[in-house]
């Protein structure tokens, strides 16, 4: 079974984002393939940082828009204890977003942690 966590980064962080506040999210995952953010109902999940790191030799990870989607980032191959974290841009800019009600999913062999942070919204 996944073990999921998902929380605000900072409760009290919001953000003006095309003239709307947005809470801006963060979420940690810890498992095989799952989903790492679940699905907003008519809403995309746009990432705007993420780190991936290893548990162990020959692990890969690749972010995927749901279940059996579309890539969103290339397979990360890691050596034990290796990570990638890419540069964070500033919202309202995002590195991708899934389509609108989809899941933000990690297709993961091996053990990896991967930590997400997103705002979900409109599909647009």
């Amino acid at each position: 079974m996944p073990v999921t966590k998902h929380f605000n980064a900072n409760p009290t962080f919001e953000t003006d984002i095309d003239g709307t506040v947005k809470a801006l999210k963060r979420a940690v995952f810890a498992s095989t393939s799952g989903d790492v953010v679940p699905a907003v109902t008519g809403k995309k999940i746009k990432v705007y940082a993420y780190a991936i790191q290893s548990g162990g030799a020959g692990a890969v990870c690749q972010l995927k828009d749901g279940s059996g989607g579309a890539n969103l980032t290339i397979g990360w191959e890691f050596d034990s204890r290796e990570g990638v974290a890419p540069s964070t841009i500033k919202p309202p800019a995002y590195l991708f977003s899934t389509s609108p009600g989809t899941s933000l999913y990690a297709q993961i062999t091996g053990t990896i942690r991967v930590e997400v942070s997103y705002w979900d919204d409109d599909a647009v």
